[in-house]
């Protein structure tokens, strides 16, 4: 029988509740909106104003869209910023019917976009985001004006076993530096909260995997990969040499940064994503 996400107990739910709500006030003044998709709810975030092309922000796993708070502001002059929750993930989404792979993930994004009447946008995803990002890209290509791949988790190619060895030391050490292999330095104390109450959620959602050749290939928005030079997830050369055949496709290497390298360089990662968004 296929799984629905969900938290081992109210309990649980409650305590993340919580602090998911104390990680929304770090952000800028917003508006939440929930959006019905075929396999639930989707909760956006909305930021900002004007008729520029939208951009919409897609997390990493179990970061929510709080992740974006140091990002938000450099991105929202005279457009609007969209952050969304995924669906199968914790956070303000409310998953109602089984996600069954990638083209399930695509249509809730696609589903909950055209409600918010958004018909085009600058695609930017970390992680799992970049991932259901590069998705949208090759699944709903009208949709992608351009996309921003920041440390996509197992989409050029597979995830490191550093990541995978310290997921699984997290969900047994105690110590508040157990998500260190994230991060190259702490970040703000309320990702932390988060990330501690994300182990009473059990995710029922597809795990990411590698782009085919050719789905590669037929991405047609114009690209750009940026990676943390203290990665546990992607490697650079292996990036490089899987995007040899697209010289087109520049890769940044943000130095001082890990995994969520968003987080740990704000201002080096806000230049790259101003700049790359501001010529399209």
């Amino acid at each position: 029988m296929a799984r629905i996400s969900t938290f081992v107990d109210e309990a649980a739910e409650a305590r993340y509740r919580s602090v998911y709500d104390d990680a929304l006030a770090v952000l800028p003044d917003h508006e939440r909106v929930d959006t019905d998709t075929e396999f639930g709810t989707l909760r956006a975030l909305t930021f900002g104003d004007g008729d520029a092309t939208p951009v919409v922000l897609l997390h990493g796993m179990s970061c929510t869209s709080a992740m974006w708070a140091p990002n938000i502001a450099a991105l929202a002059a005279g457009r609007r910023v969209i952050a969304l929750d995924a669906i199968a993930d914790c956070g303000g989404s409310r998953q109602t019917a089984p996600i069954s792979g990638r083209g399930d993930v695509v249509v809730s994004i696609v589903q909950s976009l055209a409600e918010l009447g958004v018909e085009r946008a600058h695609f930017v995803g970390l992680s799992y985001g970049a991932w259901a990002a590069a998705g949208c890209a090759v699944e709903a290509p009208e949709l992608v004006a351009s996309l921003s791949l920041l440390e996509p988790a197992a989409t050029l190619h597979p995830i490191k076993a550093a990541y995978v060895l310290g997921l699984l030391a997290s969900f047994v050490r105690r110590s508040p530096r157990r998500w260190d292999f994230l991060f190259h330095r702490r970040p703000f104390d309320e990702l932390i909260a988060l990330l501690d109450a994300s182990r009473g959620f059990r995710p029922a959602g597809p795990l990411p995997h590698s782009l085919k050749d050719d789905e590669l290939a037929a991405i047609v928005a114009p690209t750009q990969v940026i990676l943390g030079s203290h990665s546990t997830t992607c490697d650079e050369a292996r990036t490089r040499k899987r995007l040899a055949p697209l010289p087109q496709v520049p890769v940044h290497l943000v130095e001082h940064a890990g995994h969520i390298v968003s987080v740990d360089q704000p201002e080096a990662v806000n230049r790259l994503l101003a700049a790359f968004i501001a010529k399209r």
